[in-house]
């Protein structure tokens, strides 16, 4: 539906009221009408295109900031035939300096001098998305609820929910409408566009598409799921770097399938270390090792998340220990990702790249990395600034990652009290990467055996661990990634991280059920210990 000229009756047109600024302001004006003045943009670039104008706000005072519908707007429309409608428009915010989750109160204010006020307050994974790309709200004017990211809305008025009585009085009179757009902290600017009041159409539910593999997985900020991955993901098949020949050690091979294999089991963590050898980048695990050329490696990634089945999957790459010279081998890793370097043209027809952020800005959801097609994230350790000024983000100072050194002749099960230890040191505004192996003791695939039995308990218990440490919600101190060896053959991380990720969901507000004793422990937004929750979750989910 696109705006129209605003109907002078109801009942002619499903569109009850519009303004589509395609020439001016339309009366509408800034709440406190003092430094945050209300600007027309008749700009395609900065506006959604459809039609060429759009309103600007500029918070130049760090204040509260909301676009302000005046009077007039509401002498055009016939009250009493509000109720029932669905009130409809599109925002997005740039600029700022750290985003938080503001107003705390509300986002859309509907005001009657005579009758009170309604309130609906966006969960924060809408609001997280706008600061990246034009969204579209759809309210219900009625006791229906309004389903935002699968989330069920409804009108408040003093604190409480608005009975359909309480709306249809508001709707007789009002006095004054509100879209708040104030998401950061400094100076940032909202663009407002295709406002409209119309008749209801069917119902609008969820964002139901799947991402990395899961329902309503694209509602989600990127900092608010698991990823399952693989440690040393490039040594399978290594060689020695002097000889040519194989690298016998079974101390060498971290998994058992190339990158491909393990895209196609479920993998989307991959942790690499690099080297060079006969000035080439490759995989490596010491210092006398090579795998498959970095160029391999990329041309594998480049193949998978291109397949038109593959659309909807997002990807994280760690280069981890680096063997040799730093600066050059790094600089030789940057040679190898141009292809998917973020530039303006990119960008602008979705190819393929690696998602960049400005420091302080909130990490995107999925479903915002999907629709850009942002879908490669790097972490390089101690990056350089080549590097850094491209898009690839310094481990160091975006995770915290658990790994412990150990001796696992005989267990792996140190590494849950290793796992506990280090996530109750965890810097808050880091992402977690969870390590579940050990050094020695045995050959890798043997120790990834032992370990692997683990891996659902190391999970729950540094989320557990968290949660005692910091007071947060659970929910807001998930660990981020997951990796361990051989993780096809044993196959635990990818069902234990789904299985995380569907609590998650749920606990978001999502319609993900399980179907065991896990579901009373969600319902209650509580985390008993990680024996208990090891012992009590299922494999058996369904959806609403």
């Amino acid at each position: 539906m696109s705006c129209g000229d605003n109907p002078t009756l109801p009942g002619t047109d499903d569109i009850f009221f519009s303004s589509c600024f395609e020439a001016g302001r339309d009366g509408w004006t800034s709440w406190d009408n003092g430094e945050t003045q209300v600007q027309w943009v008749n700009d395609c670039c900065l506006c959604r295109c459809e039609e060429a104008g759009c309103l600007s706000l500029t918070d130049a005072h760090s204040g509260t900031m909301a676009f302000r519908a005046s009077p007039e707007l509401y002498r055009r429309a016939y009250f009493s035939s509000l109720y029932g409608k669905q009130l409809k428009y599109w925002m997005r915010v740039s600029g700022g300096e750290s985003w938080s989750e503001q107003p705390p109160e509300w986002n859309v204010m509907i005001e009657s001098k005579k009758y009170g006020r309604l309130t609906m307050a966006f969960p924060a994974a809408f609001q997280v998305d706008f600061p990246y790309r034009w969204q579209q709200a759809v309210l219900n004017l009625s006791v229906t609820p309004s389903l935002i990211r699968g989330r069920k809305r409804y009108w408040q008025i003093d604190g409480r929910t608005a009975s359909e009585k309480e709306i249809r009085a508001v709707l007789s009179n009002i006095t004054n409408l509100l879209i708040f757009a104030d998401f950061y902290d400094g100076c940032e600017t909202a663009y407002l566009d295709d406002f409209m009041i119309t008749a209801p159409e069917d119902p609008v539910g969820p964002d139901e598409r799947i991402c990395n593999g899961l329902p309503y997985m694209c509602n989600m900020p990127f900092n608010k799921v698991v990823f399952p991955g693989s440690h040393n993901a490039g040594a399978k098949g290594l060689m020695s770097c002097s000889t040519g020949f194989p690298a016998f050690s079974c101390g060498y091979n971290c998994q058992g399938e190339e990158i491909t294999g393990q895209l196609n089991h479920g993998i989307r963590y991959f942790d690499i270390d690099i080297g060079g050898c006969n000035n080439t980048l490759h995989t490596v695990h010491n210092e006398d090792t090579r795998g498959r050329t970095i160029s391999y490696i990329m041309d594998e990634f480049d193949a998978f998340l291109n397949s038109p089945t593959n659309r909807n999957e997002v990807i994280v790459i760690t280069i981890a220990n680096i063997i040799g010279n730093i600066a050059i081998l790094q600089t030789s890793f940057y040679n190898e990702i141009q292809r998917f370097i973020a530039t303006p043209e990119r960008l602008h027809n979705k190819e393929l790249t690696i998602f960049w952020k400005q420091p302080g800005n909130p990490w995107p959801t999925l479903g915002y990395l999907v629709d850009s097609n942002q879908r490669i994230l790097i972490f390089v350790r101690e990056a350089i600034n080549l590097l850094m000024d491209n898009g690839v983000f310094s481990e160091g100072d975006n995770i915290h990652d658990t790994y412990k050194e150990r001796d696992c002749t005989f267990s792996c099960h140190g590494v849950v009290d290793d796992t506990r230890n280090s996530c109750a040191i965890a810097n808050p505004g880091k992402l977690v990467l969870v390590s579940v192996m050990c050094a020695s003791g045995l050959c890798l695939d043997d120790l990834a055996d032992l370990c692997d039995q683990w891996i659902k308990t190391s999970l729950w218990a540094c989320m557990e661990e968290r949660v005692a440490t910091t007071g947060k919600a659970p929910v807001d101190v998930i660990p981020n990634f997951i990796v361990a060896d051989w993780v096809v053959k044993f196959g635990a991380i990818v069902p234990a991280v789904r299985e995380m990720n569907m609590w998650i969901l749920q606990e978001n507000g999502f319609p993900v059920i399980a179907s065991s004793d896990l579901a009373e422990v969600i319902t209650h937004s509580k985390v008993n210990t990680a024996s208990e929750m090891y012992h009590n979750s299922s494999k058996q989910y369904y959806y609403e």
